[in-house]
């Protein structure tokens, strides 16, 4: 139906506030490939979702009127006024390479941008964890650059003293990947734990090890006895909060 169909409007100003809702309509059975433009009142935002979800392969310019309508309504009703030039968009998607369609609020073009950071935690379009593994290993470099410069100072029979300083300054960067660990591949928790080999050996001078054998002759607890505390501390944690 429509073949040739490459404009849209269905809007407030053609029929009494009509909305379309996908969550009513089948929303597999509606799909465009030469849909270029559409103009139209959706009922909630997870109907946006489905517009933008790759079933119009050409869409370019996409107005859903009434969820910036109640952004709108928001911002004026509690006085907190919307910073377009701060306000990104990102589309989340699969395929290799997606149209994505223009978003105005008031008239200005909000951004694409292909990851954000939100509580210290990288999202991208992909929803993969690549990023903020790689942005806290990074930090976790910078913290083996300052011990490796402390440690000149401290003779390495001074363990106890050396080990103190990794589990200060370095542990806790390991510590932000915790709660996400489970999620990751298995290639992403052997280069976080590489990376936690490569501090032992800092710290108990053993270059020249693997990782198995670098906690075999140091007796220090894996990343993964640690993983186990933290998610025991946090157990014991909600169980006295809420029993």
């Amino acid at each position: 139906m429509f073949t040739k169909l490459d404009y849209l409007n269905f809007t407030a100003n053609l029929i009494d506030h009509q909305q379309i809702s996908f969550e009513i309509s089948s929303p597999s059975s509606i799909v465009s490939a030469n849909l270029l433009e559409l103009n139209i009142n959706v009922d909630n935002f997870n109907d946006c979702l489905y517009l933008l979800d790759g079933r119009f392969e050409n869409l370019h310019t996409l107005q859903a009127k009434t969820v910036l309508k109640v952004l709108k309504s928001f911002s004026d009703n509690y006085l907190l006024p919307v910073n377009v030039a701060k306000t990104k968009a990102m589309l989340v998607y699969n395929a290799v390479g997606v149209s994505k369609p223009k978003i105005e609020y008031k008239g200005v073009p909000i951004e694409y941008v292909t990851n954000f950071k939100c509580l210290g935690v990288h999202i991208g379009t992909k929803l993969g964890w690549g990023k903020f593994i790689d942005d806290r290993l990074k930090k976790v470099r910078q913290s083996y650059c300052g011990l490796r410069k402390i440690f000149h100072t401290i003779p390495k029979n001074e363990i106890k003293l050396r080990r103190k300083l990794f589990l200060a300054f370095a542990l806790p960067q390991f510590i932000w990947l915790f709660f996400c660990f489970f999620y990751f591949t298995d290639k992403q928790k052997e280069k976080v734990e590489h990376a936690f080999g490569t501090g032992i050996r800092l710290v108990y001078s053993l270059w020249g090890y693997d990782d198995l054998t670098t906690l075999v002759l140091s007796r220090e607890f894996s990343l993964r006895d640690y993983l186990f505390k933290y998610w025991l501390r946090f157990q014991k944690h909600l169980h006295c909060k809420f029993f």
